[in-house]
């Protein structure tokens, strides 16, 4: 594989390894006037470049079979010597020579690196911003993707943009760059053309390939900010599944000397979520020193069970912390004994003995009744220990009673269907008894009655004796 420049009179001497069909080569673009967005807002007090233009022309290169570009990233590092107290990074600013994307846009990632040990691309490098973005095609122009980052004191900053493999997509992207000066090299990495690791574009044969590339952002103030939670752990105790809980808050402040930024926040997640706060939903939150800020939380459990969640609170200061988030799923669980009450046989016209029945909440969490079928003629409610009108609760493990009578007027017996209904799994009983209809009473005998009949069995005893 050839490594090409299209540098005006360029033919680069060398060959890369030959590690699979890509190969350093250019867009093929002809300089013309900028197509596309240029999306330049611009934020922070302070712009870090090493390019002396910032005009885009033709003459960069990426590592593409012709049709799709390979994994490739492209660096600059910057000296933080003259902000002894760090920098905070609101965006970057790249160039874009030319982005076609098959479907019209494709992916890239901006990742900025607080870096010490050694100079870049020696040392260490630590992750302390990312964003994923998505370009529009687009030709000759400067991009600002918003990224949040806080390098801190005698670290080197270093940002990179990186275009994930988009030889099956289709997608071509090609680094803005110019030939005019600059301060400091430009990288690439490249590890489908042989560039496994941040190589200096001059050390391949590119020295007039100056990629454009600002940081923007605020020089961090001297002093020191301290971020403080309280508190750093919520219970929300019991709470029974499908409800949701009264907010509780967590409050964060500035207890420093100078303003600082929480640059990320574990987002809430599962049986847990963000209810709202003075904090605002937007990153970063900035407090001045002195300051505070409130952030609500809520449990709504969707199943029964102990659940946990950590939160992650990163300042660009010291002070970072967490936040525990722990609650207890609960349900009620509604128990009828007996299923059926069987006041036997009553009599016509008179009323039974009071018969119990028993509502107990076996399960974990509190139980609501909130309705219940009122007894209808011949059965009465006629008292007992659970409220007289709905709605009212059983706490976990207690029960109530409910009294019922039989009072028939005909027969020849009754039945009702009785439903509670809960605020979970409700049940059902059934009343029932029959109608007794009362004996036919046998008339009373007067004394003269009784008298004439006394006589009359006598006359019939003394007959029989005489004619025996």
């Amino acid at each position: 594989m050839l490594l090409r420049r299209l540098f005006t009179g360029g033919v680069l001497f060398g060959l890369a390894s030959l590690v699979s069909a890509a190969n350093f080569s250019g867009s093929g673009l002809v300089n013309a006037t900028p197509v596309g967005q240029r999306a330049l807002g611009g934020c922070g007090t302070t712009v870090l470049t090493q390019s002396t233009s910032q005009s885009i022309v033709a003459g960069s290169i990426s590592c593409n079979n012709g049709t799709g570009h390979t994994d490739n990233s492209y660096f600059r590092a910057f000296s933080l010597g003259a902000f002894p107290g760090g920098f905070d990074v609101c965006a970057l600013q790249f160039g874009v020579e030319q982005a076609a994307g098959a479907g019209g846009s494709q992916p890239v990632t901006v990742n900025i690196y607080a870096s010490t040990g050694a100079a870049f691309p020696g040392g260490t490098r630590s992750l302390v911003g990312t964003v994923n973005a998505t370009v529009t095609n687009q030709a000759l122009t400067i991009l600002e993707v918003p990224v949040t980052a806080a390098v801190p004191a005698g670290a080197e900053l270093v940002a990179e943009v990186f275009t994930p493999d988009g030889q099956a997509a289709g997608n071509l992207f090609f680094i803005g760059s110019n030939s005019a000066g600059q301060s400091g090299p430009g990288y690439i990495q490249a590890a489908g053309c042989g560039v496994a690791s941040p190589t200096n574009l001059s050390a391949i044969g590119f020295p007039n390939m100056h990629i454009v590339m600002n940081v923007l952002g605020t020089p961090t103030v001297a002093g020191s900010g301290n971020l403080t939670i309280t508190p750093t752990a919520i219970n929300f105790g019991d709470q029974n599944v499908g409800t949701t809980s009264a907010a509780q808050t967590v409050t964060l402040g500035n207890d420093g000397t100078v303003a600082l930024d929480v640059t990320a926040l574990t987002a809430a997640s599962g049986a847990f979520a963000r209810f709202g706060g003075s904090c605002g939903n937007t990153l970063p939150i900035t407090l001045a020193a002195g300051a505070t800020c409130t952030l609500d939380y809520t449990f709504a459990p969707a199943a029964t069970g102990a659940a946990n969640q950590t939160l992650t609170v990163t300042a660009n200061t010291t002070g970072s912390g967490t936040i525990a988030l722990s609650g207890n799923g609960t349900q009620g669980v509604l128990a009828i004994a007996p299923a059926v009450v069987d006041f036997g046989s009553v009599l016509i016209g008179t009323t039974s003995a009071a018969q119990a029945v028993t509502l107990s909440n076996t399960g974990t969490g509190s139980l609501d009744v909130t309705a219940l079928t009122a007894a209808a003629a011949p059965f009465a409610r006629s008292g007992g220990t659970c409220s007289a009108s709905t709605p009212f609760a059983l706490a976990a493990g207690a029960s109530c009673t409910l009294l019922y009578t039989y009072a028939p007027t005909a027969g020849p017996g009754s039945s009702q269907f009785m439903t509670v209904t809960t605020n979970g799994v409700g049940g059902t009983f059934s009343l029932t008894g029959t109608a007794l209809a009362p004996s036919v009473p046998v008339p009373a005998l007067s004394v003269l009655g009784l008298a004439l009949l006394v006589l009359l069995l006598t006359g019939v005893a003394f007959w029989s004796r005489r004619h025996a």
